[in-house]
């Protein structure tokens, strides 16, 4: 994640969700004209989370360790998520 905005409940995440945006050329500032890629925030609740044990995205589960701690898991590879 690159940056997280609490306010709006906007996350932006690295390589994700690219817009395209029309530039004009600015000969003052360096900048070149054209169609220019750039990465835009989504909403927090688009977001899954990343297994550590199996590496696939995924939704989250719960579960009550036999020590009494309840612990986030894996719903595809049912790994624990906590550590």
């Amino acid at each position: 994640m690159l940056k997280i905005n609490p306010d709006t409940n906007r996350v932006l995440v690295e390589g994700v969700n690219f817009v395209s945006r029309h530039t004009r050329p600015n000969p003052g500032k360096n900048i070149k004209g054209g169609i220019m890629k750039r990465e835009a925030p989504l909403h927090a609740s688009n977001v899954q989370l990343v297994c550590p044990e199996c590496g696939a995205r995924t939704r989250i589960g719960h579960k009550i360790l036999g020590d009494g701690r309840k612990v986030r898991t894996c719903r595809k590879c049912e790994g624990v998520v906590d550590k």
